[in-house]
């Protein structure tokens, strides 16, 4: 499909409604069919799996980020005689908005990290049996993550009692 298929209405209209529109949008991830696919996904591994244990939400924290804001300082001021000062909180906004890939990329850096972590490290929520994360953006276009997590071993609402589930959630919350 090249571009000038879809300049006119008719020809745009006729290719979204046949299957060579649907091909090509399922792979675009803010189509419809990109989240109909996803979620067709994510209820076939809860009908497999069960309900997940655990929902989690992860975003980027730049100001925080000392390392990153560090970083960032130096960039724009080649050799600077003084250290950022991290309480000049307009000095790191402005930072931040000038350099939003360096604060994606380093974002995407860590949360490749953390996801990792917690795959292979069993004490943080317990072991993972299996998992599914979704990347979105805010409307002033920074990343964050949802993902549902399924544990083994994990008790289940309806089937444990409330004092198994909460033992369970207080080791690891």
């Amino acid at each position: 499909m090249l571009a000038k298929d879809v300049k006119t209405k008719n020809n745009l209209e006729k290719i979204l409604r046949s299957p060579i529109g649907y091909r090509t949008l399922k792979s675009i991830r803010t189509s419809p069919d990109y989240f109909e696919n996803m979620k067709k996904d994510l209820f076939a591994m809860i009908r497999q799996l069960g309900p997940p244990t655990f929902f989690v939400t992860f975003t980027s924290a730049e100001h925080l980020w000392v390392p990153l804001c560090n970083a960032l300082y130096q960039i724009e001021n080649k050799n600077p005689k003084e250290p950022l000062d991290s309480s000049k909180e307009d000095t790191i906004d402005s930072l931040i908005r000038r350099h939003p890939m360096i604060c994606s990329q380093y974002y995407r850096h860590k949360i490749t990290a953390l996801k990792s972590l917690i795959l292979k490290n069993d004490n943080l929520f317990g072991k993972v049996e299996d998992f599914f994360f979704t990347t979105e953006f805010q409307q002033r276009g920074n990343e964050y993550e949802h993902g549902l997590l399924w544990i083994q071993n994990a008790p289940v609402y309806g089937q444990n009692t409330n004092a198994e589930i909460t033992s369970f959630v207080d080791c690891y919350i």
